[in-house]
């Protein structure tokens, strides 16, 4: 873990080296993006609508082009990444802590059963009843029903599971 973390801050400082290149560009492009979100006008004043040329806005802004969008897509991706790589280096957490049954065993050979997924629509005793039918082998060990439930939930069920805590959830 200590030398994914090295390895992270390395990174970390490669990219800000980089994105100091990249604020160029990230300059640039806000130009274009002004340039092409602003529909063109035609004057009100005859003499300056000859001179210029009317074209129709769109629903969407032009994206910059050629070496334009290289720069921009460049400096998108690294900003995406150092963006991560400065979260990953805030979150101090143990990987372990996420689970929410600790030491569980999963049998050799175990293949989990295909599940209807479960999102608050349905009713949830008709899905727990078959949800524990599907698992019915396994009915002695509630660390592993625990573990695989979260695998026949959707939706705001499954954020739902993923948000209780370790010691709330009694074995």
């Amino acid at each position: 873990m200590e030398a994914a973390m090295r390895n992270l801050e390395e990174q970390q400082d490669a990219l800000s080296d980089n994105r100091e290149a990249g604020i160029h560009a990230k300059s640039q492009l806000g130009g274009i993006r002004a340039a092409s979100s602003h529909p063109h006008h035609i004057a009100s004043n005859p003499a300056q609508q000859q001179s210029q040329t009317f074209i129709p806005s769109r629903a969407h802004p032009i994206p910059p082009q050629g070496e334009d969008f290289q720069s921009a897509r460049m400096l998108w991706l690294l900003e995406e990444r150092l963006d991560a790589l400065e979260g990953a280096k805030q979150s101090n957490f143990d990987v372990a802590s996420l689970c929410l049954v600790p030491n569980i065993v999963i049998p050799p050979k175990f293949k989990l059963p295909t599940f209807d997924k479960y999102g608050w629509t349905t009713c949830p005793k008709s899905h727990l009843t078959m949800y524990c039918k599907k698992m019915a082998p396994h009915a002695h060990d509630d660390a592993l029903l625990i573990h695989f439930f979260q695998q026949c939930l959707t939706g705001m069920a499954l954020g739902w599971y993923l948000g209780l805590k370790r010691e709330r959830v009694l074995t």
